[in-house]
Protein backbone atom coordinates (compact mmCIF):
# COMPACT_ATOMS: atom_id res chain seq x y z
CA UNK A 1 0.00 0.00 0.00
CA UNK A 2 1.17 3.27 -1.14
CA UNK A 3 0.58 6.44 0.66
CA UNK A 4 3.20 8.93 -1.28
CA UNK A 5 5.51 9.10 -4.14
CA UNK A 6 9.16 8.63 -4.06
CA UNK A 7 9.14 12.21 -3.97
CA UNK A 8 6.53 13.06 -1.52
CA UNK A 9 8.05 9.89 0.91
CA UNK A 10 11.78 11.53 0.85
CA UNK A 11 10.52 15.18 1.51
CA UNK A 12 8.76 13.30 4.52
CA UNK A 13 11.83 11.76 5.81
CA UNK A 14 13.62 14.96 5.88
CA UNK A 15 11.06 16.64 7.56
CA UNK A 16 10.72 14.56 10.34
CA UNK A 17 14.78 14.31 10.60
CA UNK A 18 14.81 17.89 10.84
CA UNK A 19 11.84 18.19 13.27
CA UNK A 20 13.91 16.45 15.73
CA UNK A 21 16.78 18.23 15.21
CA UNK A 22 14.67 21.28 16.27
CA UNK A 23 13.18 19.51 19.03
CA UNK A 24 17.05 18.57 20.50
CA UNK A 25 17.68 22.12 20.72
CA UNK A 26 13.87 23.26 21.89
CA UNK A 27 14.69 21.01 24.69
CA UNK A 28 17.71 22.57 25.41
CA UNK A 29 17.36 26.13 24.68
CA UNK A 30 15.18 27.53 28.27
CA UNK A 31 14.67 31.30 29.02
CA UNK A 32 18.63 32.05 28.74
CA UNK A 33 18.53 34.27 25.61
CA UNK A 34 22.31 33.85 24.69
CA UNK A 35 20.99 29.78 24.53
CA UNK A 36 18.10 30.60 22.51
CA UNK A 37 19.94 32.58 20.29
CA UNK A 38 22.61 29.74 19.90
CA UNK A 39 19.85 27.35 19.62
CA UNK A 40 17.94 29.14 16.64
CA UNK A 41 21.45 29.42 14.83
CA UNK A 42 22.34 25.74 15.33
CA UNK A 43 19.11 25.05 13.70
CA UNK A 44 19.47 27.24 11.09
CA UNK A 45 22.76 25.57 10.38
CA UNK A 46 21.62 22.09 10.34
CA UNK A 47 18.59 23.35 7.84
CA UNK A 48 20.70 25.03 5.32
CA UNK A 49 23.12 22.20 5.22
CA UNK A 50 20.37 19.60 4.57
CA UNK A 51 20.81 18.09 0.99
CA UNK A 52 19.09 15.73 -0.77
CA UNK A 53 21.00 14.55 -4.17
CA UNK A 54 19.35 12.19 -6.77
CA UNK A 55 21.40 9.44 -8.32
CA UNK A 56 20.89 6.77 -10.70
CA UNK A 57 19.95 4.18 -7.85
CA UNK A 58 19.53 6.01 -4.76
CA UNK A 59 18.82 9.35 -2.77
CA UNK A 60 21.33 10.17 -0.93
CA UNK A 61 19.91 12.97 2.40
CA UNK A 62 23.43 14.31 3.87
CA UNK A 63 23.01 17.29 6.39
CA UNK A 64 25.77 18.98 8.48
CA UNK A 65 28.79 17.43 6.68
CA UNK A 66 27.24 13.63 7.10
CA UNK A 67 25.04 11.48 5.32
CA UNK A 68 22.17 10.36 7.43
CA UNK A 69 20.44 7.88 5.24
CA UNK A 70 20.00 6.67 1.50
CA UNK A 71 16.33 6.11 -0.01
CA UNK A 72 16.30 3.73 -2.93
CA UNK A 73 14.62 5.39 -6.12
CA UNK A 74 15.10 2.31 -8.75
CA UNK A 75 14.30 -1.30 -7.37
CA UNK A 76 17.72 -2.50 -6.90
CA UNK A 77 20.00 -5.67 -4.75
CA UNK A 78 16.64 -7.25 -3.85
CA UNK A 79 15.31 -3.54 -2.12
CA UNK A 80 11.84 -1.44 -3.58
CA UNK A 81 11.20 1.78 -4.72
CA UNK A 82 10.93 3.79 -1.19
CA UNK A 83 13.21 1.63 1.11
CA UNK A 84 15.87 3.09 3.50
CA UNK A 85 19.42 2.47 4.00
CA UNK A 86 21.81 3.75 6.55
CA UNK A 87 24.83 4.51 4.83
CA UNK A 88 27.95 2.95 5.19
CA UNK A 89 30.13 5.52 3.24
CA UNK A 90 29.84 8.96 1.54
CA UNK A 91 28.95 7.38 -1.31
CA UNK A 92 27.22 3.89 -0.54
CA UNK A 93 24.52 2.61 1.41
CA UNK A 94 24.81 -0.60 3.75
CA UNK A 95 23.14 -3.23 1.79
CA UNK A 96 22.21 -5.47 4.32
CA UNK A 97 18.66 -4.76 5.07
CA UNK A 98 15.80 -1.94 4.56
CA UNK A 99 14.95 0.01 7.78
CA UNK A 100 11.52 1.47 6.60
CA UNK A 101 9.91 2.65 3.36
CA UNK A 102 9.38 6.36 3.16
CA UNK A 103 6.54 5.50 0.08
CA UNK A 104 4.74 3.40 3.13
CA UNK A 105 5.39 6.13 5.67
CA UNK A 106 7.53 3.39 7.44
CA UNK A 107 10.01 4.66 9.33
CA UNK A 108 11.96 5.87 11.96
CA UNK A 109 13.97 8.61 11.79
CA UNK A 110 16.50 11.30 14.07
CA UNK A 111 18.63 13.85 13.17
CA UNK A 112 21.00 11.59 13.24
CA UNK A 113 19.76 9.05 10.35
CA UNK A 114 17.82 5.99 11.23
CA UNK A 115 17.16 4.70 14.27
CA UNK A 116 17.67 0.91 14.36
Amino acid sequence: MTKYTLDEGVAKAVEVMQQSYINLYKDRADDNPSRKEFASEQVAKFIDTTRVEKGRNYVKVAADGSVKFFIVAKPTKGFKVGDILKAASWRAPATNFARGNVCEGEFNLTWTGVIY
